[in-house]
């Protein structure tokens, strides 16, 4: 599945090239290829490539993937190398952080593109993911100290005074099912058990 944000969150139109991503099942991942403009944002502070908390104040691309129950997952990724994902159990409300996950970024031009493979395992994802949106933050190319905030989804224009990526209710249908078949019948994974404190199977 092919995907591009040609949005600002409020439902403005970007003004250079779009983001992409692909989404492609594997029996044991869930692998995410993002293609997008690099705008050489200041690096984050994490030391190394790897998982970094508070990556979104960043560079990033970020995806969420929605279940009925309101548990989710939240995928980011960043030119550098850096990602970050998170496991919610309601609206904000984060149970997990800096899962590991085998991420590569192939291809980085200054004025260019950046390009990058994530793979999420399979028991990241809440059972039954019906819904999703993607985003994308960077510093505006023509005023480095605006930010800039795209979404796949985006609100309608004037119904949020800012953006907030948590506003599930603007999530929309995607068939997981074509991506992970495993996913509309699973049970919670023993990474979700053991996020939300409850016991393994």
């Amino acid at each position: 599945m092919e995907f591009q944000i040609t949005t600002m969150w409020d439902s403005v139109p970007v003004q250079h090239n779009p983001v992409s991503l692909t989404l492609t099942g594997k029996e044991d991942h869930l692998e995410l290829r993002v293609e997008a403009p690099f705008f050489n944002d200041v690096a984050p502070p994490c030391a190394e490539p790897g998982p970094c908390f508070g990556l979104w104040d960043y560079e990033v691309v970020e995806a969420f993937f929605l279940a009925p129950d309101n548990k989710y997952i939240e995928i980011e990724v960043g030119p550098l190398g850096h990602h970050l994902i998170l496991l919610l159990n309601g609206e904000r409300n984060a149970i997990a952080q800096e899962l590991p996950m085998e991420y590569s970024v192939t291809s980085q031009e200054i004025g260019g593109t950046w390009t990058a493979t994530a793979k999420i395992p399979v028991g990241y994802f809440p059972p039954k993911v019906e819904r999703w949106n993607a985003y994308a933050i960077h510093n505006n190319a023509s005023n480095p100290l605006k930010r800039d905030y795209q979404s796949l989804f985006p609100v309608p224009t004037g119904e949020l005074p800012a953006p907030d990526f948590h506003q599930l209710t603007y999530f929309q249908p995607i068939d997981f099912g074509l991506l992970l078949p495993s996913n509309p019948e699973s049970e919670l994974s023993e990474t979700w058990l053991e996020a939300l404190g409850q016991p393994k199977i």
